[in-house]
């Protein structure tokens, strides 16, 4: 890139409001470039005033190429310094890897944000539906399932142990964008101690495939479903949907889903616990 100089006789120059002007820049942008040395003037008259040769047109329209796909200033300078075409492809490859990577990234955040609404956008009729109970087909869903540490459990004893399988899931560079709750063990809920064997699951947000820790597959199938105002330790609205699945002469063929839809940071003055789906396999 020229160095600044003395204005040569004869040769025609560009004033910087005309050059930021040209290529859509402020004259600040440009006075910053010469400050930090990235892109000075062919010369500055006694008053301060910065002027620019035609010949400097090509370097700052690279300039502003490089910076609009995303270079650093300390980028730019760096390839300025060593510019041939073997490194500038090299630049160049560096930058697309790391676009790909972001391009990535925000997909999968797109992917979060979907199964989030997806979740949200739907309540509002649910919640009128609540106590009413219904039959629905569900497709095999994969969980982090992790073990509640004892039978007895309240509130603190749930958010510690649904962190532990957040842990596990965050390892993996996914968030529980479709929901989360507890796993209820039929053969426990048999013996009157529902929470035996019970534990806090996070449904992944997608097929993954490779081995991690915790993973437990709930099978598709027909699952009597109902809505309700409960924490998984909250059994009486279980036991009396239990009751209305043997009247409708169905039966339960596995564990209990209690899926949640809105946790404490929803509670209002209604309701202090969580709005939540009751999920039973049934045949």
């Amino acid at each position: 890139m020229p160095a600044p100089g003395r204005k040569a006789m004869g040769e025609e120059y560009i004033p910087i409001s005309k050059m930021a002007a040209m290529h859509h820049l402020s004259r600040q942008t440009l006075i910053y470039y010469d400050h930090c040395g990235l892109f000075r003037p062919a010369y500055t008259n006694e008053n301060g005033y910065r002027f620019y040769s035609l010949y400097q047109i090509p370097f700052l329209r690279e300039i502003c190429l490089m910076k609009e796909i995303g270079f650093s200033l300390d980028e730019i300078r760096e390839s300025f310094e060593n510019r041939n075409p073997s490194s500038t492809s090299k630049l160049l490859e560096n930058k697309l890897k790391k676009v790909k990577t972001e391009l990535s990234e925000l997909e999968q955040k797109q992917m979060f944000l979907e199964h989030r609404l997806e979740i949200y956008d739907h309540l509002s009729t649910k919640i009128k539906d609540i106590k009413m109970p219904y039959i629905k087909w569900l497709p095999q869903r994969q969980v982090i399932f992790v073990p509640f540490e004892r039978d007895h459990v309240e509130i603190n004893q749930l958010h510690l142990t649904l962190m532990k399988a957040w842990d596990i899931l965050s390892k993996h560079k996914m968030i529980p964008s479709k929901g989360f709750g507890a796993l209820l063990r039929y053969d426990s809920i048999r013996q009157g101690n529902p929470l035996k064997n019970a534990g806090s699951i996070i449904n992944l947000p997608y097929p993954y495939g490779e081995p991690i820790e915790n993973l437990h597959t709930i099978p598709e199938g027909e699952y009597a479903t109902l809505y309700k105002y409960g924490m998984p330790y909250d059994t009486e609205p279980l036991y009396e949907f239990l009751d209305w699945i043997e009247q409708q002469h169905f039966k339960v063929s596995g564990d209990i889903i209690d899926l949640c839809l809105l946790d404490t940071t929803f509670y209002d003055s209604g309701h202090n616990v969580d709005f939540c789906c009751l999920q039973v396999p049934i045949e």
